[in-house]
C-alpha cells in the first residue's frame, strides 16, 4: 500500500512540474509606413508579416500605422504594398520573446509612369507597333541598358509603362 502510494505521489509531482513550463511571452510589433518623398502616412496600405508558417496581413489606418500582436519570437519578413507605389520588403527581422518593437518607420517609394500615343508625321496614331522601356545605369556615353519592358500599343496606338522605379 506503501508502494502504491508513493508511485502516486510521485507520478502527481511529475504531472504537476510538467504543467508549470511557462510559455515564452508573446511580442508586438507596431510602425507606420511614409511616402519617401513627401513624409506624409499612408493609409490603407498592406503590411504583411511572414514568420515560419505564419502570415498576417494589416491595413495601415489614415495615420499610416499598423499593429502586430501575439507574435511568436524568431525573424520574420515585412511586405509593403500600396497602389501607386512600389513593393518594399524588409528581410531578417528579429523579434525576441516579449519585445515590443515600436516606432518601426517603413517609407515607400512612389512609382513612375510613362504613357504615351505612336503616331506617324501627321499626327495618325500607328497600331500594331511595339514601345520598349530600358532602365539605363552608370554615366557616360555607354551605359548600360537593363531589363527591357515591351508594350504592344492598343487600338488607339496608346502605351503605359507603370511600377518604374525612379532614374533614368
Amino acid at each position: 500500500m506503501k508502494i502504491g502510494l508513493a508511485v502516486l505521489v510521485f507520478a502527481s509531482a511529475v504531472a504537476i512540474s510538467a504543467q508549470v513550463t511557462p510559455a515564452r511571452p508573446k511580442a508586438s510589433l507596431e510602425g507606420r509606413v511614409i511616402s519617401s518623398t513627401t513624409g506624409d502616412p499612408l493609409a490603407k496600405t498592406t503590411v504583411t508579416l511572414k514568420s515560419g508558417k505564419d502570415q498576417r496581413s494589416f491595413l495601415t489606418s489614415s495615420d499610416g500605422r499598423f499593429l502586430f500582436e501575439n507574435l511568436e519570437p524568431g525573424d520574420c519578413t515585412l511586405i509593403v504594398k500600396r497602389v501607386g507605389y512600389l513593393e518594399s520588403k524588409l528581410y531578417d527581422l528579429s523579434i525576441a520573446s516579449g519585445e515590443r518593437k515600436k516606432d518601426l518607420e517603413l517609407k515607400l517609394v512612389p512609382q513612375g509612369v510613362i504613357s504615351g500615343r505612336v503616331v506617324d508625321e501627321d499626327g495618325d496614331p500607328l497600331p500594331n507597333m511595339q514601345v520598349v522601356c530600358y532602365r539605363s545605369v552608370g554615366a557616360g556615353a555607354k551605359k548600360p541598358m537593363l531589363n527591357p519592358d515591351f508594350k504592344e500599343v492598343d487600338d488607339e496606338a496608346n502605351f503605359t509603362f507603370t511600377n518604374l522605379k525612379p532614374g533614368r
